[in-house]
């Protein structure tokens, strides 16, 4: 049935409603070594998302209210674990549903929230801790990517 003023021609068809593209996902890397983002930004945008890197507390606050969205914070084994807090506070003070994956065993060590996932033995740079990125965004983050 049509709405007043629609004709079939200004009527969205309903598989074009159904097959609207998703935005691609946004994702923030933390970290201090370039060589590491470079890396990480890498692999996240070839899992199809939009990559970002900061490097402290209010770049990261800064990214998030300009960008107004983040679905994932990944952060590097080598932020020093006082700026990692801070960061994944800050985050989560302004969306608690942001996902973060952490790597390593010492960062964010007190933290045992839901939307948090560790990457505890692999390097961040290495080919297996890559895949563990990818395998995280795409199942847990974007779903869709995944088929």
């Amino acid at each position: 049935m049509l709405e007043r003023g629609e004709t079939e021609r200004t009527r969205p068809s309903r598989e074009r409603r159904v097959n609207a593209p998703r935005p691609r996902p946004e994702v923030l890397a933390l970290g201090d070594h370039r060589g590491t983002l470079a890396t990480l930004l890498r692999a996240v945008r070839a899992a199809g998302a939009r990559a970002f890197s900061v490097a402290s507390v209010d770049g990261a606050r800064t990214h998030y209210l300009v960008r107004g969205h983040l679905d994932l914070l990944v952060i590097a084994p080598d932020t020093s674990p006082p700026i990692a807090a801070e960061v994944a506070d800050a985050i989560w003070a302004i969306n608690p549903e942001v996902e973060v994956v952490v790597f390593g065993r010492t960062l964010l060590r007190g933290s045992s929230l839901a939307r948090l996932h560790r990457i505890p033995d692999l390097h961040a740079t290495s080919r297996a801790g890559l895949g563990a990125l990818r395998r995280h965004l795409t199942t847990r983050c974007t779903p869709e990517l995944g088929t």
